[in-house]
């Protein structure tokens, strides 16, 4: 149910100019200058839901605090990933799926120290953001509970099923 209430204000709130500190502030999670991540903490006893989100073409990590208020209130914590921060061309969308692989594998190895729960995962992200966790999000892992994805997959990426349709 926390997962849906989160959902839906997700969807209704506007962005803001209003930036949330975060956590962690780019967190190395591979080893090319381009693989960091941002962490958001929801305060909890036991381990926290995770929200997944990428940016879209020219974004940041950096978040709202309308959205990552609504959140974290909720008792969910972000992740915002970076990668390629824009994508030109297929070779971007290949770079950016292997990053999104090394970075759900290290934040599976890093639980413990974010207090996050990894049966309880939800992927999203905006525009760019979207191609970028489009496959990822389509694992079979059982701790995928959810998707948010805003603008999902713009004009570009549907000229290409590879790049919704991954194999």
């Amino acid at each position: 149910m926390k997962f849906l209430k989160c959902l839906v204000l997700l969807s209704i709130v506007l962005i803001t100019s209003n930036l949330k500190a975060q956590d962690y502030i780019g967190v190395s999670y591979g080893t090319e200058p381009r693989q960091f991540l941002d962490i958001y903490i929801a305060p909890s006893n036991c381990p926290t839901p995770v929200y997944f989100n990428a940016h879209p073409n020219g974004g940041t990590t950096s978040m709202p605090s309308s959205i990552t208020d609504s959140l974290i209130s909720n008792g969910i914590s972000i992740i915002s990933w970076e990668s390629v921060p824009t994508l030109n061309n297929p070779q971007d969308v290949l770079t950016g799926w292997n990053d999104a692989e090394i970075m759900f594998n290290w934040v599976k190895a890093n639980t413990s120290i974010y207090n996050l729960d990894t049966n309880n995962f939800i992927i999203g992200g905006s525009s760019r953001g979207t191609v970028l966790s489009w496959k990822e999000a389509h694992r079979n892992d059982p701790g995928i509970k959810g998707l948010y994805m805003y603008n999902a997959l713009p004009s570009g990426a549907w000229g290409d099923s590879t790049f919704w349709y991954p194999p």
